[in-house]
């Protein structure tokens, strides 16, 4: 009988391991399809998809960076993500995307998730893309991964139809928002100018709006930018003087005024405004002597038809004729 009841129990171990196997089995099926599916969805999708290491050091990287950046997954693997955020932007318009470059750098110590928008350059279009950048990072027991989804800013569709527009803008002093506020302040110019005349207008206004914030509004000096970009500490002077009151309700104000013929901006600070007529329009840019400033101020120049400070300096108006005006001067 104890044999037989041997018999039995093993006959019923067996069967329960041929149960959990074929269960085992079906899991595993499940799992590979799961994991194929999400290859495909991953590899399908028209946004950029990266995984970094927590180190922000890119490990994967779906098909999208080839069709949208014009990069190929295997030159990417290995290298930083900031990487992505070319620093060629213009001439000086590198510390823009070090604001974006200290924003992911600081997430990767101290965040959990982050939303940003940048412009990627694309290899294949030899221009730079707004995209929507979303951070996440994911805990494992071993490591930690940091999950990248890009997806690129999509344009107003009514925007080719537009041909008057004014609007009226009050910023605080933040750095991060600029490259924002200067894409809706040239979102209406595809119908009038072509892609480099926007772009140096995207210049242009950004290097005023950044010296309105710094130079007017938080009164940073050249100089002590200078020697503050110098020494690392430019973050940390611009969080110090956001707190000193008289600095931190300051506003920035900005306007559009678009017509078939021109477009025009005003500019305003609260500043105590500054010396503008040192900077003339014959400017080398490749003078080692020249300032940083004095570079935005003549590529600003270049980029509108009229630059019109007021007289203590804290208030600007562009303006950008366009061709058809140009044309009827020379007739």
């Amino acid at each position: 009988y104890e044999i037989i009841a041997l018999l039995k129990t093993n006959q019923h171990l067996n069967k329960s391991l041929r149960q959990y196997i074929r269960h085992m089995n079906q899991m595993h099926t499940v799992v590979s399809k799961s994991e194929e599916k999400y290859r495909r969805l991953i590899e399908e999708t028209k946004e950029i998809i990266l995984t970094l290491s927590e180190a922000g050091i890119i490990t994967s990287a779906n098909s999208s960076v080839q069709t949208e950046l014009g990069i190929s997954k295997e030159a990417l693997i290995g290298k930083p993500f900031e990487h992505l955020l070319d620093q060629r932007i213009d001439t000086v318009g590198g510390f823009s995307q070090q604001f974006t470059v200290d924003r992911v750098r600081e997430f990767y110590v101290s965040g959990n998730s982050l939303s940003i928008r940048a412009p990627l350059f694309a290899e294949n279009k030899k221009s730079h893309i707004f995209f929507d950048l979303k951070f996440e990072k994911i805990h494992t027991r071993k490591d930690t991964e940091i999950f990248v989804k890009a997806s690129a800013v999509e344009e107003d569709p009514t925007l080719k139809y537009l041909i008057k527009e004014t609007l009226s803008f009050e910023m605080e002093n933040d750095l991060f928002i600029i490259e924002d506020m200067v894409r809706r302040l040239i979102d209406d110019l595809p119908r009038f100018l072509d892609e480099y005349e926007i772009n140096m207008i995207r210049i242009g206004l950004r290097e005023v709006i950044v010296n309105a914030i710094e130079h007017g509004n938080l009164g940073i000096s050249y100089t002590e930018k200078t020697d503050l970009l110098h020494t690392g500490n430019y973050q940390e002077e611009i969080q110090r003087r956001l707190e000193i009151e008289k600095h931190s309700r300051r506003r920035v104000k900005v306007s559009i005024n678009l017509t078939p013929r021109r477009v025009r901006y005003r500019i305003t600070d609260e500043g105590g405004g500054f010396d503008h007529s040192k900077f003339g329009h014959s400017i080398e840019i490749d003078e080692p002597t020249v300032s940083l400033h004095g570079r935005g101020i003549f590529i600003t120049r270049n980029a509108f038809t009229k630059v019109l400070y007021n007289h203590t300096g804290n208030s600007v108006l562009l303006v950008r004729d366009f061709v058809a005006v140009a044309e009827e001067s020379h007739i």
